[in-house]
């Protein structure tokens, strides 16, 4: 513990390190930035139909979120009407398949 607190106090001599450490209390969000009366709107579904529950077994569907394995491959490439015609899918299929 001792060497890293002797090396902490040599590199905070460092312009570069004193230079972070300025720019990082600078831009550290005031509590005057942040209202917490007004909380942020929750998204109506996930940026991805994924549950983490990752299998094809024996075909070409996800077990966990119904998704083809294209379809799975391409998601971050996608634009947002294809991942809209995606979800109408799964959903009307009953995934994804969460376990809360």
């Amino acid at each position: 513990m001792r060497r890293f607190l002797v090396r902490w106090r040599v590199q905070r001599r460092d312009p570069r390190v004193r230079c972070f450490m300025s720019f990082v209390q600078n831009t550290s969000m005031s509590s005057a930035s942040v209202s917490p009366s007004s909380p942020q709107p929750l998204p109506e579904r996930p940026d991805t139909p994924c549950v983490a529950v990752c299998s094809t077994t024996f075909d070409d569907v996800c077990r966990g979120c119904g998704r083809t394995v294209d379809e799975v491959a391409q998601w971050v490439f996608m634009d947002v009407e294809q991942r809209e015609r995606v979800w109408q899918r799964i959903l009307a299929q009953g995934y994804p398949r969460r376990n809360y």
